[in-house]
């Protein structure tokens, strides 16, 4: 496989980026229906109740305004900005490798986009990316070999992968072997069709993956869906209570000495005057017979009091599917203490941290993996051949907590671990000084409550302080002086 782009191949160029171009919502959710219904074959269908009954599910979950900034919360502490291929072992060559690959990968523009997709998969329960790359001479961490080189991460609209079962005969065995494979719906078919290139599907399924759910996994547009539909019944029976709350009930009697005619009824003028209170009302005015009696009625506040307490009880069930807590968000600033919000936001990063080694592991498994099958000639010219790839690995965002990141380093020290300066440098969010650069000195080195810097010896053991060698004492007040020693005793004549 020299080159995914060409569509001839079967792989994502020509008619399946056609297919990503037009991609009409709904359109393309019934045109692909309707091919699967026509074909007879034995698709898994999706069993995903919201997509069953909202094919914009994920529009409608992206107007919510407690979801959105949930979900976007969500997404920049999984899809981490700092990213590194770590080497499978500490020998060179796997250092080189590691490094080789890296640099192929921070070529690619796509990379935090198709990333971000695959991430997607915690609310669709499944997600596809498809890899794009080429062949050709090129250079990377200073090594020059024809590579095979990912070039996109291009992103698949769910719908355009369906599972299909695959009953496959076994030699000498009694019961076939049931397969399943993804298959991708092209635009110039309208047909879920077999991957010619399946290596260069990337499909990150999440969730609990039970037989019910027939391989698609489970995300958070299910629950989410209830969420939002919910909160939409209460807006509007909120909305229609609004004008009486805000405007009161207007009571009015009417007096019916001297008015009306033979022919109307006591209906009659109570309906007429109800249309002019109507109109009057809209301009706050009324005018009236001195004889009628126009009251305004101020309802209580227990209809408003339920229709805020609802809607901020779903907003934060909202929240806490997405985030797994509440209170770090800031939706509920008066409610518990500082220490159960720090407790709910280690159970935060808890769960994201899941998120974030899952998505990590799928791209190690599938991109990491085959960059480093496509490459095997370049290996074996470059004496690699055969070491094991490394793995892709998110760490933490820069200029993270300075504080907990000094007590981690004060545990590795006494851990005997060794530090790296850059890994240092970087976590404190400080840039390395070239060495023509003006630099602040440090204090003497030491870590211990994180209240000194780095001088000298990077991490190493503060120097004892002049005079504190052997027990002495550390303070020295400055006006004393050691006392004189006395005179040794002359001795009797």
């Amino acid at each position: 496989m020299s080159d995914t782009t060409n569509g001839e191949r079967g792989s994502w160029g020509g008619v399946n980026a056609a297919w990503l171009a037009a991609n009409p919502y709904p359109t393309t959710y019934m045109s692909i229906g309707s091919a699967i219904y026509r074909s007879g074959a034995p698709y898994l269908y999706d069993p995903d109740a919201a997509r069953l009954r909202d094919p914009n599910v994920w529009t409608t979950l992206m107007r919510d305004d407690a979801v959105r900034p949930a979900w976007e919360q969500r997404l920049a502490k999984v899809v981490r900005k700092t990213w590194r291929i770590d080497p499978a072992n500490g020998s060179p060559e796997a250092a080189m490798k590691s490094k080789i690959i890296e640099s192929m990968l921070r070529g690619v523009d796509t990379l935090d986009d198709g990333r971000a997709h695959l991430a997607h998969a915690d609310m669709w329960g499944y997600s596809p990316v498809w890899i794009e790359g080429r062949r050709e001479w090129s250079a990377h961490a200073g090594r020059i070999a024809e590579f095979w080189t990912p070039t996109a991460l291009r992103p698949l609209d769910i719908k355009q992968v369906v599972l299909k079962a695959e009953v496959l005969p076994r030699l000498g065995a009694a019961n076939p072997e049931i397969v399943v494979r993804p298959y991708l719906a092209t635009l110039a078919t309208g047909r879920h069709l077999p991957i010619i290139h399946p290596e260069c599907l990337i499909l990150l399924v999440v969730g609990e993956d039970t037989i019910d759910r027939k391989g698609y996994g489970r995300g958070l547009d299910e629950p989410l869906y209830d969420q939002v539909w919910r909160k939409g019944v209460i807006n509007r029976i909120g909305l229609m209570g609004f004008e009486k709350w805000s405007q009161g009930i207007t009571d009015i009697g009417v007096s019916h000495e001297g008015t009306g005619t033979p022919t109307q009824t006591n209906e009659d003028i109570a309906a007429e005057h109800y249309a002019a209170a109507a109109r009057m009302r809209d301009n706050g005015l009324y005018v009236h017979d001195k004889r009628d009696e126009v009251k305004i009625l101020q309802p209580g506040s227990a209809g408003q009091d339920a229709y805020g307490a609802r809607l901020a009880e779903i907003n934060a069930n909202i929240t806490r599917l997405i985030l797994g807590s509440v209170l770090p968000t800031g939706h509920a600033e008066d409610v518990g203490s500082a220490a159960r919000a720090g407790e709910e936001g280690e159970t935060t990063d808890d769960l994201l941290d899941r998120s974030r080694m899952r998505l990590d592991n799928v791209l190690t498994r599938r991109l990491v993996r085959m960059i480093d099958a496509q490459n095997e000639p370049a290996w074996a010219a470059l004496g690699l051949l055969g070491v094991p790839p490394g793995t892709f690995s998110s760490t933490a965002d820069e200029n993270e907590d300075p504080e907990k990141f000094g007590r981690v380093v004060e545990s590795a020290q006494k851990a005997g671990l060794e530090i790296a300066e850059e890994e240092a440098y970087r976590r404190f969010g400080l840039r390395k000084p070239a060495d023509n650069e003006a630099k602040i000195k440090a204090p003497a080195p030491t870590i211990s409550g994180f209240g000194g810097g780095f001088g000298g010896d990077m991490f190493g053991d503060a120097p004892p302080k002049p005079g504190t060698q052997d027990g002495a004492p550390r303070d020295t007040p400055k006006d004393s002086t050691p006392p004189t020693p006395p005179a040794p005793a002359r001795e009797a004549a």
